[in-house]
């Protein structure tokens, strides 16, 4: 059950973390030539307005299949040694 709550919990995070990905990707990539976009807010509201919202969620599927076994495995891993460390009573 641990290792599912894990799995589950990176695809969550990523949910919430991947718009703020994107965004970030595109400013990094406007810096290399001319400057497309002035701003953080100015990237968001010309992202979504010539691509649509979905714009946002680019990757998503990507990012899920990677966080699932990568958090799965941590919540296990951090069970263990809690276990491990875990008094003998």
């Amino acid at each position: 059950m641990v290792l599912l709550a894990g799995g589950v919990s990176g695809m969550c995070g990523w949910c919430f973390g991947t718009p703020m990905d994107v965004i970030k990707a595109r400013l990094q990539m406007d810096g290399l030539g001319e400057r497309r976009y002035r701003g953080f807010f100015h990237c968001i509201t010309v992202s979504i307005r010539t691509e649509g919202p979905g714009v946002l969620f680019k990757g998503l599927g990507l990012n899920c299949i990677r966080a699932f076994p990568v958090n799965m495995s941590v919540f296990g891993m951090y069970e263990l040694v809690v276990r491990l460390l875990r008094p003998v009573s």
